[in-house]
């Protein structure tokens, strides 16, 4: 969802390599396409551990 937030939905400010930032917008679409799947409880699940992961750093 962080890719997809950061890329899909947003515009790029700079890419060294073209190529690398493609395949950071693929990878964005795919995991929207889990996102989709596996539901919003899911999405739900996934973002609650990634802020716990992100008050520890």
């Amino acid at each position: 969802m962080l890719y997809y937030n950061a890329i899909a939905s947003g515009v790029p400010l700079f890419f060294r390599d073209f190529s690398r930032y493609v395949d950071l917008k693929n990878e964005a679409v795919y995991q929207m396409e889990d996102f989709n799947i596996f539901g919003r409880d899911w999405q739900l699940a996934v973002a609650r551990r990634n802020l716990e992961t992100l008050t520890y750093v």
